[in-house]
């Protein structure tokens, strides 16, 4: 058993295990409390694997080029983040690397909303 309050009326409930498809209701408003889901686990999984793959095929692919006359120049993130390392400035290539690259990843390994 476990305390769930009420998100319209703020009444606590006292709540035990939810069968499957079947949902808990507050007994003052009515409101939706808690409604058990099937299967949040594997779709979780499958969101977070998708947003992985999607997360390295977008820091894989060149988002700025530079075409000048016959040259091309294309950059990703991780080459934005060298170059100022390279210039001198290697608190804001700390700063880019952490906000733009590790970060995010981490939310996506670490970070399981069910």
């Amino acid at each position: 058993m476990s305390l769930i309050v009420c998100h319209d009326c703020d009444l606590i409930h006292r709540v035990g295990p939810v069968p499957e498809g079947s949902a808990a209701k507050c007994s003052r408003c009515g409101a939706l409390l808690y409604q058990h889901k099937r299967d949040s686990l594997e779709r979780t999984l499958a969101l977070t694997v998708t947003g992985l793959i999607l997360f390295v095929v977008a820091n894989a692919f060149p988002f700025l080029g530079f075409k000048l006359q016959a040259q091309v120049h294309e950059t990703i993130l991780i080459t934005g983040v060298q170059e100022l390392y390279h210039q001198g400035m290697w608190i804001l290539a700390t700063v880019v690397l952490l906000t733009t690259i590790v970060m995010p990843a981490a939310q996506r390994v670490f970070w399981f909303p069910l």
